[in-house]
């Protein structure tokens, strides 16, 4: 399209949207403040190289805040805790960034569909939990088929560093159903399609929606506990991102909500490096990428999933 087509576009598209909030806050955190972020702010050259750093097994809570794991997590129990800058502010960026290669010795227990989409033959296999482990009434995938499916990739790959993802505390909040307004839509085009789009929208409360946020870690964090007594290593819990509960965003400080990709906010970008060992470690050897899974294996099931989860 030429200069003056896509100048005529833009246009036309800020005429027929000028009076819509919600649509001038998209366009400006994906116009002006996104490309900013990434390109002049120095943040994303802070970030960890989580595939290369010294770990077992990488237990991955999706969507977690660091302030919300030290407010909610005991701490002590861990043999050393920090936060570290995770390498993108959504799924889809932090798997682009932290797996863009080939892991022959990484087996990865998945609760997320965006890492199956991004990166499911870039393992020595992908275990996609979310596919028979996604509860339709929830409209998520819960901790409990993570974990058991966790439990028996270290029986099954005992020399392989392993990645545990659970879809927790990333929404749909489990306690608080009032809050799931994409199940509730029908996958409806129009926002609000997650709860933080409801936020933004002032259709719910902030404490409602923090306080949910946190019943969801605590849910997720059982879990964890389960699973580390069950295996041996060094084990990481950590995040591919947080959340934004409204906090302004720059060089324009609008507010904003929720992960979009491309946003380095602190909140968003900080997440929990946990660490503790268990019984040593274990021997780690390099294997074949084989993943089961692809891109174009069951891509409309992929798809639901994906708007079942809040990702429209």
């Amino acid at each position: 399209m030429s200069f003056l087509g896509q100048f005529t576009d833009v246009c036309g598209k800020i005429y027929n949207n000028f009076d819509e909030p919600l649509w001038l806050r998209n366009a400006v955190r994906n116009r002006i403040n996104g490309p900013f972020n990434l390109d002049v702010y120095p943040t994303r050259s802070n970030a960890i190289d989580m595939a290369d750093a010294n770990w077992d097994t990488l237990i991955v809570l999706d969507a977690c805040r660091a302030d919300l794991f030290e407010e909610h997590s005991d701490l002590d129990r861990f043999d050393t805790y920090e936060t570290v800058v995770s390498p993108g502010s959504s799924t889809l960026e932090w798997t682009e960034q932290t797996f863009p290669g080939e892991y022959g010795d990484i087996v990865y227990v998945n609760g997320n569909p965006n890492v199956s989409e991004v990166a499911g033959e870039n393992f020595h296999k992908i275990i996609d939990v979310w596919r028979g482990g996604f509860d339709a009434d929830l409209n998520t995938v819960p901790p409990e088929p993570v974990m058991d499916a966790a439990i028996d990739a270290h029986e099954a790959f005992s020399d392989k560093r392993i990645v545990v993802h659970f879809m927790q505390p990333h929404q749909p909040f489990i306690s608080a159903p009032d809050l799931k307004f994409d199940g509730m839509r029908e996958f409806s085009d129009e926002p609000p399609h997650n709860v933080f789009h409801a936020l933004e929208m002032g259709l719910v409360d902030h404490d409602e929606v923090w306080d949910a946020y946190a019943d969801n870690l605590e849910i997720v964090l059982s879990s964890v506990d389960d699973l580390v007594r069950s295996i041996e290593g060094k084990i990481v819990v950590t995040s591919d991102h947080g959340n934004l509960f409204g906090e302004r965003g720059y060089p324009v400080p609008l507010r904003t909500y929720g992960h979009p990709t491309g946003i380095r906010n602190s909140p968003l970008v900080t997440v929990p490096w946990a660490t503790i060992t268990r019984n040593g470690r274990r021997d780690i050897t390099a294997g074949r990428v084989k993943s089961m899974s692809r891109r174009d294996d069951g891509i409309e099931e992929l798809d639901n999933r994906l708007r079942a989860l809040g990702y429209a």
